[in-house]
């Protein structure tokens, strides 16, 4: 009997060892057989963030005939002796050599993390109670770390030494209740250490740490998601942007350091379309706004409480959420959580109804029984908020019937009517009318006729020809290079010359024994290799923008001393200034665009201008004026130049050049000429036209005409400065500078950036007479008193080819405007002999063999 029991155990023992090994073997992580490797301890991978999968956990089974082996009674005793361990507090020493608690989770499936000797373990059991050890991390050696742990989620921060700012490696892990998974390691993208950490608060729907770190003088504040490899910027929201002190008054109110983790005083949660949540968090310093989109949205609206959200979707699907925040005051704010509009503007009810639609971020519209509702906001760059502008256009017996990507459809006694939202939201009565007509927005639809008439010369943008110009003009004896070693050196080490995309051309005089320097406003002294500053001078700026070129600024033309007062060629400002020792105004004088000072040995100061050569005392009283510059004598360089830009008179023979800010006149043939100086365009990519106009040439700038005599004698200027928006950065190969003159009615018309202007000659007085932003205009073509013109629609940096394009007729008698569609690409040229408006495709980018490159004419009866 006692036999019997012994054989039935024996084989009950061997059973269970057999059940151990396959259960061992068909486990789903990778373990080591230390029965196969007796004596050898294959040992974790210590990269950091990182685990090999053959070592990264142990397996502690160790049976040998059902007893232990000795890592598994090794971390059996360590688990028996952890409760006895010393818990972390705060930071702690990654180089600690007794093993020191970070997390206890209570249980021994999930374990505990402890540190040993700038490692971090897990220590925990499988399902069948066996004792395992996974290597997490190993810290760089001689540092400080922190912890902090919200559910089953645990972050360390570990602090970097020897670095030039303050700086952490960061490491997410995700703690498992399965057995079966190991524990997941995410490195982090570098952060502030958590040295550097003043408060952490733990939400925990969403599950989210928002973390506050002491950064300088201030503080900044980040959110992390578990799962993500990266920390996310809290964006700082502020109603009073414009306020110089709203950062630093912000920054004063930086946390006190917190050892435990804190809470927001309120959290919602609002559902929103399509089934996103949209989380809000508020504290002392106003109210943090959650959304994960396709990339999350978060900011702190610095001192606002949430008051409601309504989304929108614009016309060409995107959405966004516009927020309504309530200021401290009781006012309401608005406010979009994403998009480019980091402003607030005015509490609207009207965008808070359900008719209202969204064309974009600042623009709205509302079609009604009656009338078209338009809402536009502008931001007001002086408060940095965003202005309301209201709009309404009467639909005269027009019905809506819907919608269809950027056509709005009406019908009208059976007659069907389209209208482009695009138009509604961009278009800008002008003129004498200057009210809101539909009949202006209208988009006639039929099929034009064309004609076929030659292949374009595949994209030329425009012509040159050979021309001659003062060799000292076109070799710029005022640039960088003429300028004394000296001063070159100080001017690149200020940064003055060749830093970034804008440039300006400084004004370097030779004064008492020194440089003296002047950079737009500012007079500077070289001094031991660098500019010091002496003054502000109240002189006037000239700027000019090119087309994906940065732009520059140029300044007063010339300086000089005399008898311990400074004499200033104020250009732009159209004067010149007599200043004391300490720079202060003593004297103007008005004088158009001087160009030059000297004052030579004399009492008298002899000034050129556009308008010839003063002479003046000390005290700019004028005491003689001769009308024409003197001839000036020196070689010519044949160079190629705009076609547009130059003209032979054939009333007088003369050749007239705008080259490089100068009008050039000279006889052909001859090396004696006149330069007048006129400054540059705003447009860098606007060509200066000459016009002969009766007895006289216009020199037609984008803000300005000269007014000349034929005999090359300067008599008058017509101004008309550019508006806001404007354009004037918009590609040349818009009809940006096309003009149309009207001799008989003593009228130029000129395309302007977004509007075409209508300028007497006469008078001097100019009006707009049309306007739509965010679009470009073809070259403008006079007939039958109307402005006819191709208008090019969209976003000016997408494929020219593809936008969207209108031939607009503009009425100048009544002012009114008539559309047609029109295919993409072709750009109004000229009226041809036989009467017909023709189109070429000059746009970069289109085949010259396509159909879109041809020159097309259309006859002009079929214009209404």
């Amino acid at each position: 009997m006692i036999r019997k029991r012994v054989a039935v155990l024996g084989a009950f023992v061997i059973g269970l060892l057999f059940l151990t090994i396959t259960a061992s073997s068909d486990w789903g992580i990778p373990v080591v057989d230390h029965r196969l490797e007796k004596g050898k301890r294959q040992q974790p991978d210590g990269r950091f963030g990182h685990t090999s999968p053959a070592s990264a956990l142990l397996d502690l089974t160790g049976s040998r005939g059902g007893f232990l082996s000795k890592e598994a009674r090794e971390l059996r005793q360590k688990w028996n002796e952890s409760a006895g361990w010393k818990r972390a507090e705060g930071l702690f020493d990654t180089a600690s050599p007794e093993p020191l608690v970070l997390v206890d989770n209570a249980d021994r499936c999930r374990g505990l993390l402890y540190l040993e000797n700038q490692h971090l373990y897990r220590l925990f059991t499988d399902e069948r109670g066996t004792f395992r050890q996974q290597q997490l991390l190993k810290f760089d050696q001689g540092t400080s770390a922190g912890l902090w742990r919200n559910g089953d989620h645990v972050l360390i921060g570990e602090q970097l030494r020897n670095r030039e700012h303050p700086m952490g490696k960061w490491h997410s892990i995700e703690q498992h209740a399965d057995p079966a998974r190991p524990f997941a390691v995410i490195p982090l993208d570098p952060m502030l250490g958590p040295e550097q950490l003043l408060t952490a608060t733990f939400t925990e729907n969403p599950r989210l740490i928002f973390l506050t770190f002491m950064n300088g003088s201030g503080f900044s504040e980040y959110v992390y998601k578990p799962g993500e490899s990266r920390f996310l910027s809290v964006n700082l929201r502020f109603a009073n942007p414009s306020d110089p002190d709203t950062w630093d008054r912000y920054h004063l109110r930086k946390p006190s350091p917190q050892a435990e983790p804190l809470a927001f005083e309120r959290q919602r949660q609002f559902a929103l379309p399509q089934g996103s949540l949209l989380s809000v968090f508020e504290d002392e310093r106003g109210t943090i706004v959650f959304w994960e989109e396709e990339y999350p949205v978060i900011a702190r609206f610095v001192d606002h409480a949430v008051a409601g959200f309504r989304p929108f979707e614009d016309i060409h699907g995107n959405r966004y959420l516009l927020g309504r925040f309530q200021a401290p005051d009781g006012k309401a704010d608005l406010a979009f959580l994403n998009g480019s509009s980091p402003l607030y503007f005015d509490d609207n009810p009207r965008l808070f109804q359900d008719e209202w639609n969204m064309y974009n971020l600042y623009n709205y519209y509302k079609i009604g029984g009656t009338q078209i509702e338009l809402l536009h906001y502008e931001v007001d760059w002086s408060t940095r908020k965003m202005a309301e502008i209201y709009g309404a256009y009467p639909l005269d017996g027009a019905r809506f019937t819907g919608r269809s990507g950027d056509w709005l459809h009406f019908e009208r006694g059976g007659e069907s009517l389209v209208l482009s939202a695009y138009d509604l939201i961009h278009y800008r009565p002008a003129g004498r009318t200057a009210v809101n007509r539909l009949e202006d927005l209208w988009i006639h639809l039929a099929d034009l006729t064309w004609t076929i008439v030659s292949a374009a010369n595949g994209g030329e943008q425009y012509k040159l020809s050979p021309l001659k110009v003062p060799q000292s003009l076109w070799q710029g004896t005022d640039s960088y290079a003429s300028f004394p070693q000296p001063v070159r050196e100080a001017l690149e080490t200020s940064c003055i010359v060749g830093c970034g995309d804008y440039s300006t051309l400084p004004v370097v005089r030779h004064i008492g024994g020194e440089w003296i320097v002047l950079v737009e406003e500012t007079l500077y002294r070289v001094e031991n290799g660098e500019l010091a500053e002496l003054a502000k001078l109240p002189v006037k700026l000239s700027y000019t923008a090119y087309y994906g070129k940065g732009g520059g600024s140029r300044t007063a033309s010339d300086f000089t001393k005399k008898d311990g007062y400074w004499y200033v060629a104020d250009t732009f400002g159209n004067r010149i200034l007599k200043l004391d020792d300490r720079f202060g105004v003593v004297k103007e004088q008005p004088l158009p665009y001087p160009a030059s000072i000297d004052v030579g040995t004399s009492d008298t100061l002899q000034v050129v201008s556009i308008s010839g050569v003063t002479r003046m005392n000390a005290d700019l009283h004028i005491i003689g004026e001769t009308a024409a510059l003197p001839e000036t004598s020196e070689p010519m360089e044949e160079i190629d130049w705009f076609q547009d830009s130059y003209l032979a008179d054939p009333e007088t023979g003369r050749t007239w050049i705008h080259f490089l800010g100068h009008v050039i006149v000279y006889e052909p043939g001859s090396e004696r000429y006149r330069a007048y100086y006129t400054g540059f365009n705003l447009n860098g990519s606007f060509r200066t036209k000459l016009i002969p106009y009766e007895h006289e040439i216009i020199v037609l700038m984008d803000e300005k005409a000269l007014i000349f005599s034929r005999g090359g004698v300067w008599k008058r200027t017509l101004t008309f400065p550019r508006v806001q928006p404007d354009g004037e950065y918009i590609y040349h190969l818009s009809g940006e500078g096309s003009y149309q003159l009207d001799a008989v009615k003593n009228k130029l018309y000129l395309v302007q950036g977004y509007r075409i202007i209508g300028i007497d000659l006469v008078s001097g007085q100019h009006a707009e007479l049309f306007r739509q932003h965010i679009a470009t205009a073809g070259n403008i073509v006079l007939h039958s008193n109307k402005l006819i013109f191709t208008l090019h629609r969209g976003d000016l940096y997408d494929d020219r080819q593809k936008r969207t394009n209108q031939l607009v007729v503009l009425d100048l008698a009544s002012g009114h405007v008539t559309r047609y569609g029109l295919d993409a690409g072709l750009v109004t040229s000229r009226i041809t002999e036989e009467g017909e408006l023709e189109f070429t495709a000059p746009m970069p980018g289109i085949d010259p063999a396509s159909e879109a490159s041809m020159t097309r004419t259309f006859p002009l009866d079929l214009l209404k």
